[in-house]
C-alpha cells in the first residue's frame, strides 16, 4: 500500500546503496525475509483480531493527520510574519528614499584619476 519514505543522500552512491536494499520485506507472506525479533513482532500483531488493526490504523492515521493540520497552520502564522515583514521593509525604502537620494547628490564628486607621465 504505502512505500517507506526515502531521506538518504542524492548522490549516485547513496540512491546505488539504497537500491541495494530495495525488495520484499517482513512481512506475513514473507516471513522468510524476518529477523527473530521481527517474526515475534509480526506474530503479536498478526495475533490481533482485524477490526482491532484496523482500528490502530486509523487511529495512526487521524494522529498523523491531525499532525499535519497543526504543521500546515503554524505555517500559514510563519507566512502572515513574513508577509507582515516584507510590507515594513519595503514602507521603509519608500520612506527613506526621497532622504537617500538627496545625502547621495549632496555628495561631492571624487576627483577622477589622472594618469602621470613621468618623462
Amino acid at each position: 500500500e504505502e512505500g517507506e519514505d526515502y531521506s538518504g543522500g542524492r548522490d549516485l552512491d547513496a540512491l546505488k546503496a539504497f537500491a541495494a536494499t530495495l525488495g520484499p520485506g517482513c512481512s506475513a507472506a514473507m516471513l522468510d525475509k524476518c529477523t527473530d525479533e521481527e517474526k515475534v513482532e509480526l506474530e503479536e500483531v498478526m495475533a490481533l483480531p482485524e477490526e482491532e488493526r484496523m482500528k490502530q490504523i486509523e487511529g495512526l492515521k487521524a494522529k498523523i493527520k491531525a499532525k499535519e493540520a497543526e504543521h500546515e497552520k503554524f505555517v500559514e502564522g510563519l507566512q502572515a510574519q513574513y508577509e507582515t515583514s516584507q510590507k515594513g521593509v519595503e514602507t521603509l525604502k519608500k520612506e527613506v528614499a526621497p532622504k537617500m537620494k538627496l545625502l547621495k547628490a549632496a555628495a561631492a564628486p571624487k576627483p577622477a584619476a589622472t594618469a602621470k607621465d613621468e618623462v
